[in-house]
C-alpha cells in the first residue's frame, strides 16, 4: 500500500530513525498488518490489535460459521473475542480452517468461510 510507504517518507525528514517507536493500530486484517510491519522494519514497530473492528470480522465469522455449524453468530464472536483477549489467536483461526475444510464444495458459505480463515 503505497500510503504505509507515503507516511515513512514523510516522517522520516521530521527526525524518525532506526530507536523511534511506532505503534500501527489496525483491524487485523492479514495483508494490513503485514503491509504495516514491512514498511515500517526500519524502526522499532509494534501492531496493535483494534477491537471494535476486529469484533465486527468476527461477528462476520460467526454468520458464515452459523450457516455451517448451526452456532448462533454473536455467541461464536463473543466466544471468539474472549479467546482472543487470553491470546488464543491460534486456535480461533483453527477452527474457521477447520470449519472451512469440513464445508463441502456446494456449501453457500464456504467462500466466506475461506476467506475469514485467511483474514
Amino acid at each position: 500500500m503505497p500510503a504505509f510507504r507515503d507516511l515513512l517518507d514523510l516522517a522520516l525528514p521530521k527526525g524518525w530513525s532506526e530507536d523511534t517507536e511506532v505503534r500501527g493500530i489496525a483491524d487485523g486484517v492479514r495483508y494490513v498488518r503485514r503491509r504495516l510491519e514491512d514498511e515500517f522494519s526500519a524502526v522499532k514497530f509494534r501492531f496493535i490489535l483494534e477491537w471494535p473492528h476486529c469484533r465486527e470480522h468476527l461477528t462476520e465469522a460467526g454468520e458464515a460459521l452459523g450457516k455451517l455449524t448451526g452456532t448462533p453468530a454473536q455467541e461464536w464472536a463473543r466466544a471468539a473475542m474472549s479467546r482472543l483477549e487470553a491470546g488464543e489467536v491460534a486456535s480461533v483461526v483453527a477452527e474457521l480452517r477447520a470449519t472451512w475444510e469440513r464445508s463441502g464444495p456446494d456449501e453457500p458459505s464456504r467462500d466466506d468461510a475461506q476467506r475469514l480463515a485467511a483474514w
